[in-house]
Parts: structure tokens; C-alpha cells; sequence
């Protein structure tokens, strides 16, 4: 769930838009503004991808 919170704060951060990230990749908005569920590695990517993130970026050291 780390991963998953850290997309979360990333696009609250960033005052992004869950509804515009949720269409573009396909991922469930509910996922990418609260905690239901980790995200699973296609979803991170897709995120990632389309939020132009580098996924390696997410890992703590």
C-alpha cells in the first residue's frame, strides 16, 4: 500500500485530476483518492506513465 499511498499524496500534491488520471489509465478514481485496495504493478506503470514518473522515484532506498 506504500506505492498506493504515495500516488495518492503525489496527485494531491500536485492538484491533479483524479477523474482525468482515471479516464486516461484506466484505473478506478475511488483507488487514486483513498486507500481501498494497493495498486498492482500495470496500474503503478499506467500511473506512472501517464504522470510522466519515474516509477523508481516511488522506492525508498
Amino acid at each position: 500500500m506504500q506505492m498506493t499511498r504515495k500516488i495518492i499524496r503525489y496527485i494531491s500534491d500536485h492538484s491533479l485530476s483524479v477523474e482525468e488520471i482515471s479516464a486516461a489509465t484506466g484505473v478506478e478514481a475511488v483507488i487514486l483518492q483513498e486507500e481501498v485496495r494497493a495498486l498492482n504493478a500495470s496500474e503503478l506503470l499506467e500511473i506512472c506513465q501517464y504522470l510522466k514518473l519515474d516509477p523508481w522515484s516511488l522506492f525508498d532506498p
